[in-house]
């Protein structure tokens, strides 16, 4: 999932329909994870970043 969304954001604007689906990923009220214990809290901020990098590159904003 996290270099899926990394290459989704150097993509750019040509990502935005990705995006457009990925933009309420921040008021998720769950951790975003595959890992449990400190790596799923570790992962959950991994992903949440390359989400908001994905929102700023395609023009959207977190």
């Amino acid at each position: 999932m996290l270099p899926a969304l990394n290459h989704l954001a150097r993509i750019g604007r040509a990502a935005r329909p990705a995006a457009l689906l990925l933009r309420n990923v921040a008021a998720y009220d769950q951790r975003l994870r595959l890992h449990s214990g400190w790596r799923g809290f570790a992962q959950d901020e991994d992903i949440r970043t390359a989400v908001g990098e994905l929102l700023g590159a395609s023009g959207l904003s977190a």
